[in-house]
Formats: C-alpha cells, sequence, structure tokens
C-alpha cells in the first residue's frame, strides 16, 4: 500500500487507548466530553451540546479492511446515541473488534467490516449501515444464496473512512476551522487523494462521497461510474440501496466484476 496509508495507519496504531480520553496525540481537539461509561451518558443525557465529541468512545476514523477493500465510502463523522456507550462499554468483544479495525489487523476473516456481523446486529453501528444498504444486499442475497453470504461478501469488500473520526450527535458548522486542528483529518484526506482517487481513476475501486463532499478537498469529481459524489438531500440521507446513484454503482462495480466474488 502507499505512504499515505501507512501514515494514516500509523498513526492509529500508536494512539494511546489504555484511558480515555482518546484523542490522536497530534490532534487539537476542543468542545469535548469524557464519558467512560453507559451510565455516565445516560446520567448527564441534555447536559451536553449536540455537536461536542464524545472522547470517552474509540474513534472510528475507518471501518473495514482497507488494504482489501473494493469500494470505500467517504462521510463526515460517527454519530452518537445511548446505544454507543452501550455497546462499546458493556460488550468486551464489540470494543475488540473497534480496537481491531482501529489497528487494522486480526479482523473476523468473514465480516472484515464489522458492522455487515450478524453477529453484532443489535449494537450501535449495525442498524445505520444496514439500512442504507438493505435493498443492494438483498439484491446481493438473490446472486450468491442467502442474506448472510450476502453480508459477508458485501462486508469482504467494504470500507468507511471519516473526514473526523471523534463521535458526536450532530456535525458541526465549524466543521472548516476544526479540520485545521487535526492531523487525523488531513492523514485521511490524503489517503484518499494520494490512493483512492488514483485507484478509482483505474476502475481499479469504486468510490462514493456520501457526505462534506467539499471538505474531502479539492480534485474529487464525478468520474464514469467509479466516483459518485452525493450532495444536497442526496448527501443528507447518505443511502445506498439499490434505487439511489451509489447503491446503483455498487451493483454495477459487482454486476461487472464479478471475480471478486468468492
Amino acid at each position: 500500500m502507499s505512504t499515505a496509508y501507512q501514515n494514516l495507519v500509523e498513526a492509529w496504531r500508536n494512539c494511546p487507548l489504555y484511558d480515555p480520553p482518546y484523542i490522536l496525540p497530534q490532534d487539537a481537539l476542543d468542545n469535548t466530553v469524557t464519558y467512560t461509561s453507559y451510565e455516565d451518558c445516560t446520567r448527564y443525557i441534555g447536559e451536553y451540546t449536540p455537536t461536542q465529541f464524545h472522547v470517552g468512545l474509540l474513534p472510528q476514523p475507518y471501518f473495514g479492511n482497507l488494504q482489501t477493500a473494493k469500494i470505500f465510502v467517504l462521510t463526515l463523522n460517527p454519530g452518537l446515541s445511548p446505544a454507543t456507550y452501550l455497546s462499546e462499554c458493556k460488550f468486551p468483544a464489540f470494543q475488540q473488534a473497534l480496537e481491531n479495525t482501529l489497528r487494522q489487523e486480526s479482523f473476523d476473516k468473514d465480516f472484515p467490516f464489522m458492522f455487515l456481523n450478524p453477529n453484532f446486529a443489535g449494537y450501535a453501528g449495525f442498524g445505520y449501515w444496514h439500512k442504507r444498504l438493505r435493498t443492494t444486499l438483498e439484491w446481493l442475497a438473490g446472486e450468491v444464496g442467502t442474506y448472510r453470504e450476502a453480508l459477508s461478501q458485501l462486508s469482504k469488500r467494504f470500507a468507511v473512512l471519516e473526514l473526523i473520526p471523534y463521535h458526536s450527535e450532530k456535525s458541526d458548522r465549524r466543521i472548516k476551522q476544526i479540520l485545521n486542528d487535526l492531523e487525523s483529518s488531513f492523514l485521511a484526506i490524503d489517503f484518499v487523494h494520494q490512493d483512492l482517487l488514483p485507484r478509482a481513476r483505474n476502475d481499479e475501486i469504486l468510490l462514493i462521497v456520501v457526505r462534506a463532499y467539499s471538505q474531502w478537498g479539492w480534485g474529487i469529481e464525478e468520474e464514469s461510474n467509479s466516483v459518485i459524489v452525493y450532495r444536497g438531500g442526496e448527501s443528507r440521507g447518505g443511502y445506498l440501496t439499490e434505487d439511489t446513484r451509489g447503491g446503483k454503482a455498487i451493483i454495477d462495480y459487482l454486476t461487472n466484476n464479478p471475480n471478486f466474488l468468492d
């Protein structure tokens, strides 16, 4: 993989995860709150502002196996609900999967994109991504035989990058100012421009920008079927179902590259 990939992953592998707050040392982040348990979150509901970053939760700069994925989705930052704290603080297997993803190692061989793993169907994140991908998964199930197999096949080829890796209930309108202080965002943007965009232009991968198009940087433009950019209401919904441009592109990509399916 590229130097940009190595810089991105090595930075997160070196991020201390022993005790919160969990912040990449190179990031200058303010407007944060540090809860360390589900009980803290529920006790103080309503006492934090929707745009505060919750750094008592593990950062989520990306999901899926960045080395083997063929479909990449770019979005803004991970969301937040009490279920996020419940999943991460109460279930060690889920937390371990988050850490493995962060360090890009020890993936579940059948479900490297953990939010399509049916073992995590009741956990935070699965519902969000399953809802957005459901009809695409239903189509894929018709191709590979079962819905579980469709989850596995897409999980092996699907990855997400977050522009900001920290959880918040809502996005902050000060995003341009925030990005100036986040080395983690520069690393993600560099990986996209140095690695993913050239590969998409060579039809090696599919790249779909569902949120924060302008913040991901200049040079990301619609290119045939290999780069899809959401705008306006399309971006706010962020769906990848078969009736959306992104969902149609995924189906077309898998249809035209059947050798990617096991």
